[in-house]
Formats: structure tokens, sequence, C-alpha cells
């Protein structure tokens, strides 16, 4: 039975990462304004590298997690998870109540559910979708394990009173939004700042965490931020992790509101 197991997922890993690349190349192909935002983009960070390469191979990685968006219970259950377990790893073990910081890098949407197996009660913020059906299926594929979903515009401060009474991690994906611009790549791009403020008044240990693709598993990898400064250490983080694998950051997303569109 084992072995059955084993060679039925290698099978379904197989077939996901085909039709992924498919789909990820079909969504390259007809969203035009999106492809052009995600090259102009990996050129402005990566000048030296062939932009359209590392494109095309973000539409697969892309296309790939909207299938697998699927199974994420499964996923995240499966020995296809790999944790790193390094002190900070161990030390959010033993938080009763803190912050988790990541972006739109790796697979962020295994990652709730993956740090949600060890660490009971989690929290997430999310950004609501206008289209109700929709939203519906969203919170309840990402709401497995115990996580709890919010909407960060109409339900943090329910959100912040349920942490400050039963305790909770708090997961925040914080690279979309405007807030105080940083040094993002040798250049200034805006980040949030709630995440800081919020980490600040309620005196809260903050870790960076992200759910890295390799092959057919996904390693997730916490490091721990000193007090102080959470913004800059969080940008930080998130360069050396897109620095490490551009492939799968999510470009798509206007980074700099003035960009000229001289890549294409």
């Amino acid at each position: 039975m084992a072995f059955i197991s084993t060679f039925t997922r290698s099978i379904m890993s197989v077939l996901g990462r085909y039709f992924g690349n498919v789909l990820g190349r079909m969504i390259a192909c007809c969203w035009s304004s999106r492809w052009k935002i995600t090259v102009r983009n990996i050129h402005q960070c990566f000048p030296h590298l062939d932009s359209r390469e590392i494109a095309i191979q973000s539409f697969k990685h892309f296309g790939r997690s909207l299938l697998e968006g699927i199974t994420l219970k499964s996923i995240a259950s499966s020995p296809r998870v790999i944790y790193e377990e390094s002190p900070c790893f161990k030390a959010l073990l033993k938080v009763k109540t803190g912050i988790i910081l990541t972006g739109h890098v790796g697979q962020w949407e295994i990652l709730n559910l993956a740090i949600a197996k060890r660490i009971p009660n989690v929290h997430v913020l999310y950004q609501k979708i206008e289209n109700p059906w929709i939203n519906r299926l969203v919170i309840r594929q990402r709401s497995q394990f115990g996580v709890t979903m919010w909407d960060k515009k109409s339900q943090l401060i329910p959100m912040l009173r349920s942490v400050k009474r039963s305790g909770g991690l708090i997961g925040i994906v914080a690279d979309q939004g405007d807030g105080a611009l940083a040094n993002f790549f040798g250049q200034t791009r805006p980040f949030p700042d709630g995440p800081e403020k919020l980490a600040q008044k309620m005196t809260l240990p903050v870790f960076w965490a992200c759910c890295l693709r390799e092959g057919d598993h996904f390693r997730i990898t916490v490091k721990q931020l000193s007090p102080g400064s959470i913004k800059e250490q969080y940008v930080d983080c998130l360069e050396e992790t897109i620095r490490n694998a551009p492939y799968q950051y999510f470009w798509m997303h206007r980074m700099w509101k003035d960009q000229v569109a001289s890549v294409q």
C-alpha cells in the first residue's frame, strides 16, 4: 500500500507539473498586459539576466501553484513539505503570540497550512475577493488545520481581539500595498507599514517565513527578525529569497508606479 501511495503521488506530481506549465504559458500568452509588467519588473531587478526567460518560468510556476491550490491540504500533509528545523523555527514553535511575515514568493498558500500543521491557532489576513463565489472558495481552501482567515479591511479589530484573548500567530503577506518607501534591489518602492506598527503596538516577536519549490518538494525556512526596523529586515529577507529563486516571485503586480514601458 505504501508503494501504491508513493507511486500515485509521483504520477500526480508529474501531471500537475506538466499541466501547470501549460496553464502558465497560456496565461502568459493571453494576459499580455501582465506579461509586459512581469518582464519590466524583472529587468529592473535583474538587468543582466534574461528577463523574458525568467518571466516564462515565473508564469509556469504560477500555473503550477494555481493547480496545487486544488489540493493544498493534501500537499501540506505530505512528505513533499520539508521543514528546515533551524533554531529560528524551533523558537517559532514555542511562541504563544507572534507575527509571521512572508511575500508572494514560492508557494505561500502551502506555507500557511504547513505552519498550521505544526502550530495551532494561526490567523491570516487576506485581501477579500470581489466575486463572492471565488472568495468563499478561497477561504475554504485556506481554512484548513485550524487556520482562520480575516479580511484585512473589515476584520482587523476582531482578529486582534481574538489573538489577545487566545493567542496565536498572525500571518501577513506584506509585499504589496502603500506605505513608506524602502530600498528594494537598489531602488525605492513602497511597502506596507502595518505589520511593523502592529508588532510595536502589541510587542510581538516577528518572523520571516517562506516556502520555496525544490523540484517536487517545498522547503519551509524561518528567520526571526530583531526588534526595531522590522520593515527593512523584512525587505532584505524578501530580496535575498528572490535572488535565490527569481522565477518563484509573483512579478505580475506593479511594483513601481512610474516605471517606463521600455521592455516588452
